[in-house]
């Protein structure tokens, strides 16, 4: 059951990736780009899906964010209280892997929106904690990345925004981020 439920969300994350999901209505003022990193290099794989759920309200839901080289982004997040819940990847030999990072109550990407902008959740290291026991399962914290930085990962943001033709649509995503990297 455990390793379906993991496939499940594996097939989501890639669906969101490549755009098989709803798309975000360009013209909505009120909606913000969010955006974050996370290192992978000690886990036991690469990071190919993010989920960042929304805490309370009555639409509470977890958002799927597009993942490219350890970047994570989404173009349409609506005001409200969120954290990234869960993300993972898979490997080959190693299968598949659903990394739960929500579990332990607000962590380190807790956001508010409350007006729309640009809104970065951070980048962060995967530190191992091998478990105790040949068949005990690892644990693991994120812990703040020093590199790459806001500016760098915006910049890459950017890049994406205007290079991806599924991306076009979002002009006003792409103008509130170059405002913010000037702003860097």
């Amino acid at each position: 059951m455990k390793f379906l439920r993991s496939l499940a969300l594996l097939a989501v994350g890639l669906l969101a990736a490549c755009g098989g999901t709803a798309p975000v209505a360009s013209d909505d003022e009120t909606l913000s780009l969010v955006f974050g990193y996370f290192d992978m290099g000690d886990a036991p794989t690469k990071v190919n899906w993010v989920g960042l759920k929304q805490y309370g309200g009555k639409d509470a839901g977890t958002y799927s964010l597009a993942v490219n080289d350890g970047l994570f982004f989404h173009v349409g997040i609506e005001p409200g209280s969120y954290q990234v819940d869960k993300f993972g990847g898979s490997a080959f030999l190693r299968g598949d892997y659903v990394y739960n990072f929500g579990s332990k109550g607000r962590n380190t990407t807790a956001i508010r929106i409350q007006k729309p902008g640009v809104y970065f959740l951070g980048a962060h290291r995967y530190v191992n904690h091998a478990g105790k026991g040949f068949f005990a399962p690892d644990k693991f914290d994120m812990e703040p990345a020093k590199s790459p930085s806001e500016k760098d990962l915006l910049q890459r943001v950017i890049k994406r925004l205007e290079s991806d033709s599924s991306l076009a649509p979002y002009k006003r995503q792409l103008r509130l981020a170059r405002e913010r990297l000037a702003k860097l």
